[in-house]
């Protein structure tokens, strides 16, 4: 993709980009400005909060899924990192949404605690997946890094249960029925809002420097990850206005991450690849060529060129997916076997050359190729056929007229 329509693709990310982020910081600041007594709970918020938190669950799942194939098509050691930090937060907030009160008893019985405690646990390492991403270096992971990784995040999730749900009495004190957040989870909530928050600064400057759609994403993901915590911080209740608009804050910021993850591992891949394909095709239109692909039983899988169908024995409809010998002439086809073999011995084949036609009606070929293997395995031919009717004529002209002697002094 060339550097302008890359940044004019950025620009118009932009643009839209600040109007996403209009409405988030109306929405932020509309939740401060609602005086207390609104602050009412939300009936039937059991089965709205377990439909929230199932969508992140499954987004912040895809964001893993994505990241982990993706790394195969693009290694970064960052994406590594973050991909499967959020397989960490999809697990948390499962765990999140199945302590809530009303719920089965997940190990032990629901409870606000033990629900907010899923919660930070699940924020602190999306904190941390972001945070690596930032200030990682681009490196190629190996293969097995990638298991490394994926092991200490599953890891620090068992670590969180066993500690959340055999030791709870251990962990510090989150809520309280009659004065409701305590500073610890304030201070928390704040702390990791804050975290986000520079994060967010940190890639929306480097998206600007960088003109880049999907690093744009993340800082808008981390922005709005701070406007979620912003939410869980002034909450009265488990179940009131503000920790619904939190919840609907988060799974947009998971959106956003998602698309971010999307936009750098497969839309962006493919369309790099489509384009080289354009280049590839043009290239070959700018050739003076016909390039056939064969498999070794000699069936014509790929035709390609420019040139008028004229110079051709049949149609490429006629030919494609049939044998080249139900074409070619004995002797030509001879010449396809022998460039094949000097394939197969020196890798590839150049200038043998093969006539069709007899008398002045003949014309001659040239064939140069090598041999490709297929994402199936299979070996594959591609052999380059030029038309070299008018050089081999001129040559034999300029012998014909040449003196005995130039003949003698040319051998």
């Amino acid at each position: 993709m060339s550097s302008v329509t890359r940044e004019s693709e950025f620009a118009d990310s932009l643009v839209k980009a600040h109007r996403v982020l209009a409405v988030l910081v109306v929405g932020l600041v509309l939740a401060f400005l609602l005086p207390s007594g609104f602050v009412a709970e939300v009936n039937a918020y059991l089965p709205l909060h377990m439909a929230m938190e199932t969508a992140a669950v499954i987004t912040a799942t895809m964001v893993f899924v994505i990241g982990w194939h993706t790394i195969s098509i693009r290694p970064d050691y960052r994406l590594l990192v973050m991909a499967c930090g959020f397989l960490g937060v999809a697990m948390l907030d499962f765990s999140h949404m199945m302590s809530f009160v009303g719920m089965p008893d997940f190990v032990t019985p629901g409870s606000p605690e033990k629900s907010i405690s899923f919660w930070l646990a699940a924020r602190l390492m999306a904190a941390l997946a972001m945070i690596a991403y930032v200030v990682l270096p681009a490196t190629v992971p190996g293969n097995s890094m990638r298991w490394i990784v994926l092991s200490a995040v599953l890891l620090g999730v068992a670590a969180f249960h066993v500690w959340f749900l055999y030791f709870p009495a251990s962990v510090p004190a989150t809520f309280d029925a009659d004065t409701g957040l305590t500073w610890f989870k304030v201070g928390m909530e704040l702390v990791l809002a804050l975290v986000f928050a520079v994060l967010g600064v940190v890639l929306w400057r480097r998206s600007q420097l960088e003109h880049k759609k999907d690093v744009l994403e993340l800082a808008m993901a981390c922005g709005t990850m701070a406007a979620s915590e912003v939410f869980f911080a002034i909450y009265v209740s488990v179940d009131d206005v503000y920790a619904l608009v939190g919840h609907i804050y988060k799974i947009v910021a998971y959106s956003m991450l998602y698309r971010a993850i999307v936009v750098a591992g497969v839309r962006q891949p493919y369309r790099e690849i489509e384009m080289l394909g354009q280049r590839i095709n043009a290239t070959l239109d700018a050739l003076p060529d016909m390039l056939f692909e064969l498999s070794p039983d000699g069936v014509i899988h790929h035709y390609h060129s420019r040139v008028h169908q004229r110079d051709l024995l049949a149609p490429p409809e006629q030919f494609l997916g049939k044998s080249v010998g139900e074409f070619l002439p004995e002797n030509a086809l001879q010449t396809i076997r022998e460039a094949i073999a000097d394939i197969e011995e020196h890798g590839l084949t150049t200038a043998r050359q093969y006539y069709i036609g007899d008398g002045e009606q003949r014309n001659w070929f040239e064939v140069s190729g090598a041999s490709r293997t297929t994402l199936d395995g299979d070996k594959r031919y591609v052999l380059v056929v030029r038309d070299v009717t008018d050089r081999v004529k001129a040559d034999r002209f300029a012998q014909s007229r040449a003196p005995d002697g130039d003949c003698h002094r040319g051998h």
